[in-house]
Order: structure tokens, then sequence, then C-alpha cells
């Protein structure tokens, strides 16, 4: 449909009944996301959703349009993350790290600029890993090309190349030192 009506200015909402071929162009830029059968509840939610985001919607259109012609082996190097506010269109090489809040994920980038999701960081983590991120504690999702360096005091933080020092869990201290010996 989007290319049947290339100048449509809209937001979409993905029903299906199979995730494997819209999942991967929704998490760059759909709206929101709906499994058949749809419950009446989910479907109003999502509408009520997709008319408080306006900002951003052709460009977040755009990046979709972009993402479901292209091959299933090629990343892209944009996402876009909705807010209550806006959608932001941002490269992927900027997001220094992602931080857990709830039920919601805080974006942090190169720029300083914090964008506020409302989805958990586990709806990123898969994503985000192919770009290399890695999850070094239950709240905090880290770009491995900012970490400065491993501190092994009081069980382990990454200092990344910002001066921020990120906790790294007891879980996951093998997990990170060997994907840093890796990178």
């Amino acid at each position: 449909m989007l290319d049947i009506f290339p100048n449509l200015s809209a937001r979409v909402i993905f029903i299906t009944a199979s995730d494997e071929h819209a999942l991967r162009a929704f998490r760059y830029a759909a709206t929101d996301y709906l499994l058949k059968p749809v419950e009446a509840t989910q479907l109003k939610q999502a509408v009520a959703r997709a008319q408080t985001r306006t900002a951003g919607a052709n460009e977040s259109l755009q990046l979709l349009r972009d993402t479901i012609r292209r091959p299933a082996d090629t990343l892209p190097t944009r996402i876009s993350l909705a807010s209550q506010e806006r959608i932001a269109v941002v490269e992927i090489a900027d997001i220094i790290r992602c931080e857990s809040d709830g039920n919601n994920t805080w974006f942090m980038l190169a720029s300083g600029e914090k964008i506020f999701v409302t989805r958990t960081l586990k709806q990123f983590e898969q994503l985000l890993e192919l770009h290399g991120f890695i999850r070094a504690h239950q709240s905090h999702l880290v770009q491995l090309s900012y970490i400065r360096e491993f501190q092994k005091k009081d069980g382990g933080y990454l200092k990344l190349k910002n001066g921020e020092l990120m906790p790294v869990s007891v879980r996951k201290r093998s997990e990170v030192l060997e994907m840093l010996d890796k990178w």
C-alpha cells in the first residue's frame, strides 16, 4: 500500500497474523503492531496512540518505506523513536545508551539529547544488539563503541567516553567482559 500511495502522509499500524513479515519494519518506524486476532481494546489504544503522534510522521513513514524495500540481511542505520510529543528519527550510531524507566525507555544521544519512549527496553534490545549494543544491566543497554573502560570496583562498571559510569550486573559481568575482549 505504501508503494501504491507514495505521497501518503499517515501513521501506520501493522495488523498481521505473523510477525515475520512486518516486525522488522515496525521496529524502525510503525506507530504500533498488533497480532491477530485483535482485541477491540488493543485496536482502540493503538488508534489513540497514532492520533497523538503527529510530529515527524512523514519522515517516519519514509523510513518505514525504506525499511520495507531493504533486503532482510541489510541493517538500517536509523531508528524511529516515538514519544508522546513527536517521532524522532535518529542515527543508531548516535545512541550512546538506553536506560529502562519502568515500561518506558530513555535514549541518551551523543549530542546530549535525551529521548523518552513509551516502550520497554526489552523491545529495543534485540534490534540494537545487531548494532553493537550490550545489555550490561537489567536497566542499561550500552553501545560498545562508546565504552572507554571496564572498572572492576564494586562488582564492575563501564566508563563511557562521556565520563558516565554504568553498572554491570553480576549476571552480565562475564558476558560483558567477553564482548569487550572481542570488540
